[in-house]
């Protein structure tokens, strides 16, 4: 991209900036982490999304959801498209 959109060391695509992080860190220190970047965590909205994270091929990533006690969901947009994973 000719204008460079995102931050230095962060990727573009489809009119968003991604970058991936070696910290570990719980979700909620993840949360914070990226908030403190003004960014969020990972949340795929479309199949070109999921396609260009999976190319990535992770070991170990946090996503904008979040399993809590008894198998109920922590969603940071309540946004759920696919259970490809």
């Amino acid at each position: 991209h000719k204008c460079k959109p995102c931050p230095k060391a962060w990727m573009w695509h489809e009119d968003s900036c991604y970058t991936l992080s070696d910290r570990s860190e719980t979700w909620q220190e993840s949360v914070r982490f990226c908030s403190a970047q003004n960014a969020s965590l990972l949340t795929i909205k479309s199949k070109s999304v999921l396609e260009f994270i999976k190319s990535m091929k992770l070991r170990k990533y946090w996503l904008g959801l979040s399993n809590k006690e008894y198998q109920n969901y922590q969603n940071l947009d309540e946004t759920i498209i696919s259970s490809n994973w």
